[in-house]
């Protein structure tokens, strides 16, 4: 693998993580917009999502333009990198099991704490004695949803890593 596929590889991972915050991003303002239901609303939104979906284009397409213009790929000692057995299929899985455990890791504890809430709400409602002792928290169904999300996006990275890396392998040539 040289220097420039070690960069390329990098600059779409990024694009990828660009993509996912986007995506969460985008279930919070629609909650917003849907609560709000306002024209304005609604177009702000549609605006506000538009460069980052570009700059995602962007950096998927051209990785190799970006890589040249910067001038990354020069200045170094060596062009290659020796990483041993490893294809570059393997990489993208790789990188794809360290990107689905920290978006399932990163949300695991708030999904259990929200889990946690929903459950102290719904003994409160059933039996508003028994539970008089415990503090509740306000629910925040937004959070609990979009962790959700996430660790289940996160658990299908994992378990499906090698395919993805296939299938991202397949595209890239």
């Amino acid at each position: 693998m040289t220097k420039r596929d070690f960069l390329r590889l990098l600059i779409k991972f990024i694009a990828l993580n660009l993509l996912i915050t986007c995506l969460y991003t985008l279930i919070t303002q629609v909650s917003y917009a849907i609560n709000f239901n306002n024209l304005n609303t609604n177009i702000l939104l549609a605006i506000s999502m538009i460069p980052p979906l570009i700059l995602f284009w962007v950096l998927i397409t051209g990785s190799d333009k970006i890589i040249s213009f910067l001038k990354l790929d020069k200045h170094f000692d060596d062009d290659h990198i020796i990483i041993g057995n490893m294809n570059l299929k393997g990489i993208y899985a790789t990188v794809i099991i360290f990107i689905g455990a920290y978006l399932f890791v990163d949300h695991i504890a708030d999904f259990i704490y929200q889990s946690i809430l929903v459950f102290k709400d719904t003994i409160s409602k059933q039996n508003p004695i028994s539970t008089s002792h415990i503090p509740l928290k306000p629910m925040n169904y937004q959070t609990w949803i979009t962790s959700g999300i996430c660790i289940t996006i996160g658990y299908l990275m994992l378990t499906n890593a090698k395919r993805l890396g296939g299938w991202l392998h397949k595209n890239n040539d």
